[in-house]
């Protein structure tokens, strides 16, 4: 009785002990209450509720790179690369890339849920400023619509989880139909569109962040979606001009004056009214934590050459390595109309040759070894450049163009095609298509033998910048050693940058190899000279011609 009795109070000496000196608020492990009680903490939530969306299996790589190689679009040129599976519709729950995308999506959403559950009581505690945690819910709802976006595209109806999963037993949850998740996905974007209202372009300077136009831009992406196959929700549509209606009267947003700008913008981190929403590369957000992506690496135009690998080389910087794994379909190329600028952007026309990465225009009868070309490492800045697999090339999931045609979609499927949606096409097709002819390339029947490169010069040619380009064949005498020329064609083309075209010719151009002769005329030491019997000489001595050819 006695020993028991020393046991009791020995038990109880030790509850008091505990009470009076543990402290029972965790030091390494916020608590749900505990996390949201300072702006920073906030912030550095929605950070990470952001941050699978710059991963590989998302923007990061996967949906930049291979998820569009199924389309009619695009294919991948060698059929032993690992990631084929895309190519052919065969990736299935087993593949990892797949499992890691669906993971990240419900991770996110739990993030998401997680801060929504317990921000208000959090901060109250805190002493947040109510207007600072509006918004941080905004972009909180917003993000969580959207990866149940990603999700209900891949995988049709899926679980709706809508608050933080706390029972790790809690696995075996039923799917909801697919018109449920679009519902849900509107009425968190609807939400977070009521409290973004003064969270804008203007507010940031730069599009890593979402805004109400962003939200209100995917909310009529997202209507556009659910109006369709296999939904078929089609009151959708009307809320789908609603929304787009919405962003474009805003006026906070429009088209820039030349297609390639924005393209070039993201290259360089720098931000425009045309790009709405980015995933950032090379964030300036507070909070955000800059990240390498693959923009331009491993979806380009091919630049594989020593001198654009630094690591190989030990070059300080380089001309932007790219593997260039997928290739354009001839018939995107040839579906571009004549005149349309965003061919010659969006689809390269140009390659990369030796150890200097040098461009080669591309003859114009080259269908199959075109490359995707709207994004190009040349553009970047030196320091993303050298980096041989990543780049900080930030990536449009919104520019102003979508919008646009999206209302012009949804008007004509509510409305027929009505003066809106014909000016919205306008406004797309004003800044794409030239209303003169563009001449991509001429086709030159010249006979070989040339020691030299022949000089090219034209005439009848209306506008000026143009550049004419000759593309050589080059073939050496093993007797002799002299290399001989022979000019398949010529890629014409206007501005500084192959592509870089603002306006097209007026009249058919002549070109000539050469400068013709002409009587009394001066003629300098090197210049290349067509006399009448056709043949090219180069001028050994500078002279004035007599009336003689």
């Amino acid at each position: 009785m006695k020993k028991k009795y020393l046991s009791i109070i020995f038990i109880a000496i030790l509850i008091v002990s505990c009470n009076k000196f543990l402290d029972t608020k965790p030091q390494v492990v916020l608590t749900p209450i505990q996390a949201f009680q300072t702006p920073t903490q906030i912030t550095s939530a929605i950070a990470g509720v952001y941050t699978n969306l710059r991963t590989t299996n998302f923007y990061g790589q996967y949906y930049t790179s291979w998820y569009t190689v199924p389309t009619d679009e695009s294919y991948f040129y060698n059929t032993s690369f690992p990631f084929t599976y895309y190519a052919n519709n065969s990736s299935d729950n087993t593949n990892g890339n797949t499992i890691g995308f669906w993971k990240g999506c419900f991770q996110s959403i739990n993030y998401a849920n997680t801060l929504l559950d317990n921000i208000d009581a959090s901060a109250a505690i805190g002493h947040v400023d109510t207007a600072f945690v509006r918004k941080a819910k905004g972009e909180t709802y917003f993000l969580r619509g959207y990866y149940y976006f990603l999700l209900v595209q891949w995988f049709g109806g899926v679980p709706l989880e809508l608050h933080a999963n706390t029972d790790p037993t809690k696995v075996n949850i039923a799917r909801n139909t697919t018109k449920q998740v679009y519902d849900q996905i509107i009425a968190d974007m609807s939400i977070a569109d009521s409290l973004l209202y003064d969270q804008s372009f203007q507010t940031f300077k730069y599009s890593d962040r979402v805004t109400q136009e962003a939200v209100e831009g995917i909310l009529a992406r997202v209507c556009l979606y659910a109006a369709g196959q296999p939904t078929n929700d089609t009151k959708r549509f009307k809320d789908a001009i609603y929304w787009a209606s919405k962003l474009i009267n805003a006026g906070t947003h429009g088209l820039l004056a030349n297609y390639s700008q924005p393209f070039i913008d993201e290259c360089q981190n720098n931000y425009n009214l045309e790009n709405i929403w980015e995933i950032g590369f090379n964030q300036k957000g507070v909070g955000i934590p800059s990240a390498g992506g693959t923009i331009g690496v491993y979806c380009g135009v091919g630049n594989t050459s020593a001198s654009s690998n630094a690591a190989a080389t030990g070059n300080a910087y380089d001309s932007g390595y790219c593997y260039a794994y997928v290739k354009l379909h001839p018939r995107l190329y040839c579906s571009y109309e004549s005149g349309d600028y965003r061919r010659n952007w969006n689809v390269a026309n140009y390659s990369f040759s030796g150890a200097a990465a040098t461009k080669i225009p591309m003859a114009s009868n080259k269908y199959w070894s075109r490359n995707p070309a709207k994004w190009r490492r040349e553009y970047e800045p030196a320091i993303s450049r050298s980096v041989q697999v990543t780049s900080s090339t930030n990536f449009p999931v919104l520019r102003y163009a979508d919008v646009l045609l999206m209302l012009a979609e949804a008007e004509n499927e509510v409305n027929g095609p009505t003066a809106t949606a014909y000016d919205a096409i306008k406004k797309v097709r004003d800044r794409s298509i030239s209303p003169f002819p563009i001449i991509d390339s001429l086709g030159v029947i010249v006979g070989s033998g040339y020691t030299s490169k022949p000089d090219f010069n034209w005439s009848n040619l209306s506008g000026t910048g143009w550049n004419v380009n000759p593309v050589y064949v080059g073939s050496t005498n093993v007797t002799t050693g002299i290399t001989t020329y022979t000019v398949n064609a010529l890629l014409v083309s206007q501005g500084t940058g192959v592509g870089n075209v603002s306006t097209g010719f007026t009249s058919t151009p002549t070109v000539s190899i050469g400068n013709q002769w002409a009587a009394a005329t001066l003629y300098d030491t090197g210049m290349q000279v067509a006399a009448p019997n056709g043949k090219l000489y180069t001028v050994t001595a500078k002279g004035t011609t007599t009336s003689t050819p």
